[in-house]
């Protein structure tokens, strides 16, 4: 039997919430019908309380921490301090539930609309660095936020499911590629009947929802009530119809009773014709509404309980799911949503009202032909949750080689100087990048031990590929093992070319980006010039001052050294700022499709992982792509392998699968790289950091202690 987990639930006491998890848990027992289902909450006497009927475990908290507690002063001190911190608490029982857990659901995907969703992230790395499927269902998210952050930690979850294609296509673009485009589920919510108060006739009726968020979200200060009030007069003064006032979120501090209230007052003298009706639960709000005429609401689930009835509907929006949302029913948003953000007139909504509400017969119809075909798409989610379910995960390792000599001479654990220094004595060839005379970086063979030493390493440097392709087919025609060692798209070069011939094995390097060649040419005749001498040889991370603050050390002929931490390093400013890479970099499309049979680069994130093995000396971070790979591990003496999930190791090492973004200062660094020096280059294009910034990077080193 599996278990599954449901997380990010706020509570039922928000009837949008109540409503997808009742779905939610109805798609489960399509996917898995013998699943045990377990849902986590903040507010267990509103889960108590509401889903009592829905036959799963219901754990969690009794409330969230307030605002002046312990628990949120913490949050806000490290959130300041940007160390990872969750701001939904990690409590010991959450803890052991995602451990017990073969797939964790979170059903907040409205979470990720607001602040980019930041304070899940925690949480989210949490849940993955345990080795779980992860699944988030519901999705929207504005699309600027994708380039600011966002779209890097989405790629945490194995799959998300997205409610509207508006969020969807911004996602595909931002080139996340873990998506499944699913109506919300909460189309799918069934109805309960309900007593109604005496004198309500729900045919005869508007309904009306009304809430603080969009208040929140108001530009002029009480223009939202103002407009909601117009309609409601315009309502009951030019018709005979009735007005429902219905509540969607009954939270403290968030309560649609309150603002609805408001406008009860508002329009006082019409106490027969208009009603406030009381909290109640998703399936009888649903039916009320089922009923009613027409709707207008401003919580995104309000509508979407009318729209999966075929009442015509305006929405009052905020962000982009009730946009996008209206638009995949209606072909576009353009006057079926009114931003809150536009109000500026106390009539706008009335306008808005008017055409459709003359439109309702014809709005009704659409509906009704439209809403089969878009519940069905619901069933994309039951299909993603057994592809998930049935996935498997490649063997990762946490891994280092017990040969100090190499583990120094490496940028990490040695791992590739252990495997190659094996080969070769087992009378193979490796083929890798080395410095020549010149200083030009190239694929070089090594057969001996001696020559293996210049092909440890990383070098932030384009590495000519052309003479790697006759020295591999020299080796097989040979008959000797031959072990190639590249970047991804190198490695998908080599690959391509060779096929999977037996005796040649591929290890990819998990890649930052390589530089534009002259950026480094220029860079070396810049020290030359400075020192008088010729470099004799750049070494990109020197871990004499430790693998996690290395130093960059250049050496000269006649002895002469230069030696700087990476950060105050021009070349290096100006490389991990994105700024001189080569232009394929910024859209890799190799990262996300290995060719290799290892994959392996820095452990970054190693003590969620591995933290006993963490000694600041390298720690290498190996990802079996095939059983050739497999066996290169295996069967390699002097080896530490720590067998680690692979679940949030991406959210460590994004470029394992991501490309970095392209600044907008990339346009102009080239134009400059022959006339303008490396260390002025980063100057003009790298801002220092302010005086709050080095306190925030003294802190953080502080807390890293």
């Amino acid at each position: 039997m599996k278990n599954i987990l449901i997380c990010q639930h706020g509570g039922s006491g928000n009837h949008g919430c109540e409503a997808l998890a009742r779905t939610v848990v109805g798609l489960l027992r399509q996917a898995e019908p013998d699943c045990r289902i377990t849902l986590y909450t903040y507010h267990l006497s509103e889960d108590h309380r509401y889903l009592s009927d829905l036959g799963v475990e219901i754990r969690g908290l009794r409330s969230l921490p307030g605002k002046v507690s312990p628990y949120n002063l913490y949050y806000h001190v490290r959130r300041i301090a940007r160390r990872p911190v969750s701001k939904l608490p990690l409590t010991a029982e959450f803890r052991r539930l995602v451990d017990e857990s073969d797939l964790v659901i979170a059903i907040g995907g409205d979470n990720y609309c607001y602040k980019m969703g930041q304070g899940y992230y925690a949480l989210d790395a949490f849940i993955k660095s345990r080795g779980k499927k992860y699944m988030l269902l519901g999705c929207s998210v504005e699309p600027e936020d994708l380039r600011r952050g966002l779209a890097r930690h989405l790629q945490l979850f194995d799959c998300i499911t997205v409610r509207e294609r508006i969020s969807y296509d911004a996602m595909q673009q931002a080139g996340l590629q873990n998506l499944v485009l699913a109506a919300d589920s909460a189309f799918l919510l069934e109805t309960e009947r309900c007593d109604l108060p005496e004198g309500f006739k729900p045919e005869m009726a508007v309904g009306i929802n009304f809430s603080p968020l969009v208040i929140e979200n108001e530009k002029t200060p009480g223009m939202t009530l103002e407009n909601f009030k117009t309609l409601a007069l315009y309502i009951l003064k030019r018709t005979d119809l009735q007005l429902a006032l219905i509540p969607h979120v009954a939270w403290h501090g968030n309560d649609d009773r309150r603002a609805l209230a408001q406008l009860y007052d508002a329009i006082s003298g019409y106490g027969d014709r208009v009603f406030l009706l009381p909290d109640m639960g998703a399936k009888q709000i649903k039916y009320v509404i089922s009923r009613l005429q027409f709707f207008i609401g401003a919580r995104t689930h309000a509508t979407i309980a009318a729209y999966s009835s075929a009442v015509p509907t305006l929405t009052l929006g905020y962000s982009v799911k009730a946009r996008g949302i209206a638009a995949d029913l209606f072909g576009t948003e353009k006057g079926y949503v009114l931003p809150v953000q536009d109000l500026d007139r106390p009539d706008q909504l009335l306008q808005a009202f008017k055409p459709l509400f003359a439109r309702k017969d014809t709005l009704h119809t659409l509906l009704e032909t439209r809403l089969p075909a878009y519940r069905l798409s619901s069933a994309a989610v039951v299909e993603a949750v057994r592809r998930v379910l049935a996935r498997t995960e490649p063997e990762t390792f946490a891994a280092l080689t017990s040969d100090e000599n190499i583990r120094a001479q490496s940028s990490s654990g040695g791992v590739f100087g252990s495997i190659a220094a094996q080969v070769i004595r087992h009378g193979g060839r490796v083929v890798a990048a080395a410095f020549d005379g010149d200083m030009k970086l190239r694929h070089m063979a090594a057969d001996t031990l001696e020559q293996l030493w210049p092909l440890l390493g990383s070098k932030y440097v384009v590495s000519d590929l052309a003479p790697a392709m006759p020295l591999i087919r020299e080796s097989i025609t040979q008959g000797r093992e031959t072990l190639f060692c590249g970047t991804p798209c190198q490695a998908t070069a080599v690959r391509t070319a060779l096929q999977s011939n037996p005796l040649l094995r591929i290890v990819e390097v998990v890649c930052h980006g390589t530089p534009l060649p002259d950026a480094f040419e220029a860079y070396k005749s810049e020290l030359e010039k400075k020192y008088g001498a010729k470099l004799t040889s750049f070494r990109f991370r020197d871990k004499r001052t430790g693998w996690q603050h290395y130093s960059v050390t250049a050496t000269f002929e006649g002895g002469a050294e230069y030696s700087v931490p990476q950060e105050q390093d021009p070349y290096m400013k100006l490389f991990l700022h994105n700024l001189i890479l080569r232009e394929s970099c910024y859209d890799c499309h190799h990262k996300r499709h290995s060719a290799a049979d290892l994959t392996i680069g820095d452990f970054w994130g190693l003590k969620y992982y591995a933290p006993e093995l963490n000694d600041d000396k390298g720690v290498t971070l190996a990802i079996v792509r095939t059983e050739a790979g497999k066996q290169l591990l295996e069967q390699t003496d002097g080896l530490t392998l720590r067998p680690v999930s692979p679940a949030g190791i991406e959210r460590y090492n994004p470029c394992l699968t991501s490309s970095v973004p392209r600044p907008s200062a990339r346009n102009q660094v080239p134009s400059f790289l022959h006339g303008t020096p490396i260390r002025e280059l980063a100057r003009q294009f790298i801002a220092e950091p302010g005086f709050v910034a080095r306190q925030k990077i003294r802190l953080r080193r502080l807390l890293q202690k």
